[in-house]
């Protein structure tokens, strides 16, 4: 029955996807999508990932943001006490238990800034702080809730070529209640172009 209904689940991703073509990349790797969203935003704005458990993609981010002489920082978000509701993208995913590091942080470069606690509490708070636009947003928080949360904060901060990137948005078993079901429940489709797709991943631009 898993292999059965992954299999369903790409069809079904790949019908979502096609109609985007016209205008979207197909990526077979994770990083090549990484690095075109990344590449892709604003030279003014603030850049932000929500849910950065070990630093893989933050640290991948940065470094391309240090390379192409962007000073900016990106921020971070993370309680990193794992998983706040049960997800089934990958498995049975429980809550508190998967993606846990016990709230210790990772190692990250220079121009990384991290935010510890749950997006929740800090998020408004954050945005209180730091007044203006921004330019790049990276959701890795796999559940429905707190990406529901992150759009519905930031929805009035996104400006023309805003880009968000989804890291589960596709092509597993409930997606359609996932990221998915945030993302239709918060910004209405006439405000973005699909921009890029590869596999669960999936990058938006703001109209």
């Amino acid at each position: 029955m898993t292999q059965i209904l992954h299999e369903r689940c790409v069809i079904e991703g790949a019908d979502f996807a096609a109609p985007h073509m016209e205008n979207a990349l197909l990526f077979d790797d994770h990083q090549q999508i990484r690095n075109y969203a990344i590449e892709k935003v604003a030279k003014s704005g603030f850049l932000l990932e929500f849910g950065v458990f070990d630093g893989t993609s933050i640290n991948h981010f940065a470094g391309r943001l240090s390379s192409s002489g962007d000073t900016r920082s990106i921020f971070g978000f993370d309680a990193f006490l794992g998983l706040q509701e049960n997800w089934t993208g990958t498995g049975f995913q429980a809550r508190g238990r998967q993606f846990n590091r016990d709230g210790v942080v990772p190692k990250v470069r220079q121009n990384v800034n991290l935010i510890k606690g749950w997006i929740e509490d800090t998020l408004p708070t954050f945005l209180k702080q730091h007044q203006g636009p921004i330019a790049f947003i990276h959701i890795d928080t796999d559940t429905y809730t707190p990406c529901k949360a992150i759009l519905t904060l930031c929805k009035d901060r996104l400006v023309r070529g805003s880009v968000i990137l989804f890291d589960e948005l596709l092509c597993y078993p409930g997606w359609r209640f996932g990221e998915y079901k945030a993302l239709n429940e918060v910004l209405d489709p006439d405000r973005y172009t699909w921009a890029a797709f590869e596999e669960q991943r999936a990058a938006l631009v703001i109209n």
